[in-house]
């Protein structure tokens, strides 16, 4: 009997032969501690929306600090597409949400200054500006505490931009701040639509966020147009900016040399092009 031999790829070892390998790397480079459990994303607002008899609209929210995890219906200011995100505190009480245009606190009310998040001449053209059923986009919004303020929050997110003919539409990756300090501990949308990377070269959904070593800071990997780059930024006391760019294709010697190996190694395989296709 003749046993079939696995498929090779362009580097010479079967995808089953790397992600093994990858797999006894991240289990040796695992650090001696790691960042006390966070209770960030205990609270998933969203679901289909339904008409409420009152007037507006009906969500969820999906509470994971109930054993076992249950959903109950909440009023909401506006609805969703898929572009969702939520961050609730230690004590794993929600403390405000965003549907990509919007910024809402804890009671379902817009924050101040929490309105026009990603607006623009895409949102105002093929979404006619209206935020009832949120920005559009998957995968495309993440919301990040401040490692430098504790009552800070950076919402990260990417806008669609269109032009003029002369030159290519592209998505934009930028954040906003909400200070929940503000507005007796409701919170403040404080700055919106900052752009924090120059170039036009950004995919489409695939945005995540990773714990830094350190306990404290995060890291953003962001796969780019060109095949198999990868943009790697970082959440300091800078707030969000570029760390580096990096080539999926090459495995290790780029790990290596770029702090958290065990994350970017998985990041980096889910990314490349094999898995792409």
């Amino acid at each position: 009997m003749i046993t079939p031999q696995p498929k090779i790829d362009k580097h010479g070892l079967s995808r089953s032969i790397i992600f093994t390998f990858l797999s006894f790397i991240l289990i040796g480079m695992m650090p001696c501690h790691i960042r006390a459990q966070v209770k960030g994303d205990y609270n998933w607002i969203g679901g289909i929306q339904r008409n409420n008899v009152e007037g507006g609209r009906m969500g969820f929210n999906y509470n994971f600090n109930k054993k076992p995890p249950e959903a109950e219906y909440v009023p909401l200011k506006y609805g969703f597409d898929r572009n969702i995100a939520s961050i609730s505190d230690e004590q794993c009480e929600l403390l405000f949400y965003t549907n990509g245009c919007a910024v809402m606190n804890r009671y379902h009310e817009v924050m101040p200054n929490g309105d026009s998040i990603n607006a623009g001449r895409y949102f105002e053209t093929f979404w006619r500006g209206d935020c009832n059923y949120g920005y559009p986009g998957l995968q495309d919004i993440i919301i990040l505490p401040d490692p430098n303020y504790d009552k800070g929050y950076y919402i990260l997110d990417k806008a669609r931009m269109i032009y003029d003919h002369s030159t290519q539409d592209s998505i934009e990756m930028r954040y906003s701040y909400v200070d929940m300090d503000l507005d007796q501990g409701r919170g403040d949308v404080t700055l919106k639509n900052i752009r924090y990377y120059n170039k036009e070269d950004v995919l489409w959904s695939f945005l995540t966020a990773i714990s830094h070593s350190n306990q404290k800071d995060w890291w953003i990997v962001q796969p780019l147009k060109e095949q198999s780059k990868i943009a790697v930024f970082i959440i300091d006391e800078k707030g969000p900016h570029l760390h580096s760019i990096l080539n999926s294709n090459q495995y290790l010697i780029p790990i290596t040399q770029v702090l958290e190996a065990k994350h970017i190694l998985v990041q980096m395989a889910l990314n490349t092009p094999y898995t792409l296709m």
